[in-house]
């Protein structure tokens, strides 16, 4: 029976790591068929792409080509910290919690100094039972 829930924890923690994805501050978009007929706008003008291409090359094209390594170094330490756990130590805790999940149960079962019921029974059966040894 513990090896079942054990089997059953370990495939739960990992359905639910797997299935829950990133949740995103975004509102959900309307759906067409939601939408009044009425409140309907003309459809905004596709902007010129030649246009916009020409203006970020003469804007690029302005600034110095010599980058300056102390302004990037100041900028980056100016930038805030990522808060929060990295990917790597949370895949170091979804390994440490799994560990745990599988390595508890076995030792309840296998810690134990004892006979087992009835003779000759193998320990990962469900039918087998531990009796404390007799001290002589």
């Amino acid at each position: 029976m513990l090896k079942n829930i054990a089997t059953q924890l370990i495939i739960f923690v990992l359905l639910t790591i797997t299935l829950i994805g990133p949740a995103t501050a975004q509102p959900a978009e309307t759906r067409p068929s939601e939408v009044n007929v009425s409140e309907t706008v003309a459809a905004p003008k596709k902007p010129d792409l030649k246009r916009v291409f020409a203006k970020e090359t003469i804007e690029n094209s302005t600034q110095p080509a010599i980058a300056d390594v102390k302004a990037m170094e100041k900028e980056r330490l100016r930038q805030p910290q990522k808060k929060g756990w990295s990917k790597g130590e949370k895949t170091i805790l979804v390994v440490f919690i799994v560990a745990l999940a599988i390595g508890i149960p076995l030792l309840i079962k296998y810690g134990k100094d004892c006979d087992y019921e009835p003779a000759g029974c193998s320990p990962s059966d469900d039918n087998c039972r531990c009796v404390a040894r007799q001290t002589p």
